[in-house]
């Protein structure tokens, strides 16, 4: 399953990947480092108390699922699972799209050289993963298993409808000259890098490509933990910074993650049937 890129037939998998687990690591340490240093001292590590009321939500939310979900993916990866390898990009586009809002609305400081460093280790493991996980081997093995059409009609649908969103919530206030938070227009910058990512995966998904079918699982497991993430950061806002519950965009936020959530099973059941867990 993954691509051996050298002559030695010695080379191992866990040499193969040394540097990739390594930069893995680093980001599991360094969101917990930040994401411990937003809850515990926000007060501190955020500029001022409007940015801190936001982010030290979602510093909650990266320690409730970040941290524990791509140390599973890389506990599945270290026993050589497939399916680790095939979750473990997920995990990390989901701490990447996190870090990058935090990049954008951070000014110069050392919790915003952290995320700077979060975001590049994220994007040097992404590629790492990528250029070492056969997709042929996958394309053969998961064939006629997997609903490739729909999952990237899913991926390509979700995206081209939230990249439209980001840009018009980041454009509409330009034109009606008026100011937009700054964590909200980087959170819409945000979303437009991702939804790039969810377009491009779910049409090279859709049309059956090797590419697709390394993105397809990580990229679900993304836009669900995105939604879940979303979930749990209204419940948190109640009860920490005290605002109103917000129950229609609860509701539609949940209607969201089953969509992306039924996909998932399913790629997930295609891989169990097709038995390339090993």
């Amino acid at each position: 399953m993954i691509r051996n890129k050298t002559n030695s037939a010695e080379f191992s998998q866990k040499q193969i990947c040394t540097g990739i687990y390594l930069l893995s690591f680093l980001v599991l340490i360094i969101l917990f480092i930040v994401s411990v240093l937003g809850v515990s001292a926000h007060e501190h590590t955020y500029p001022t108390k409007e940015i801190g009321r936001v982010l030290v939500i979602n510093d909650y939310v990266s320690l409730i699922i970040g941290v524990p979900v791509l140390a599973l993916c890389l506990l599945l990866a270290l026993r050589k699972k497939t399916i680790g390898w095939l979750l473990w990009p997920g995990a990390l586009l989901f701490v990447l799209y996190n870090s990058l809002v935090y990049i954008l609305t951070l000014p110069l400081s050392p919790v915003y050289l952290l995320h700077l460093f979060l975001s590049t280790f994220c994007v040097y493991a992404l590629f790492g993963l990528f250029n070492r996980i056969d997709g042929e081997i996958l394309v053969k093995k998961l064939a006629g298993a997997i609903p490739n059409k729909l999952v990237g009609g899913v991926l390509t649908g979700f995206g081209v409808l939230f990249l439209f969103m980001a840009l018009h919530k980041l454009v509409t206030p330009v034109f009606l000259n008026s100011a937009i938070p700054i964590t909200d227009s980087a959170t819409y910058s945000a979303d437009i890098v991702i939804t790039f990512a969810w377009i491009i995966g779910g049409i090279q998904l859709w049309r059956g490509k090797p590419s697709g079918f390394i993105m397809g699982l990580g990229l679900l497991l993304q836009g669900y933990l995105l939604f879940l993430g979303l979930l749990l950061y209204f419940i948190l806002q109640t009860f920490l910074v005290h605002t109103p519950f917000a129950l229609q965009e609860f509701v539609v936020i949940a209607v969201f993650s089953l969509v992306f959530f039924i996909p998932f099973v399913l790629f997930m059941r295609g891989i169990y049937s097709k038995k390339v867990l090993d």
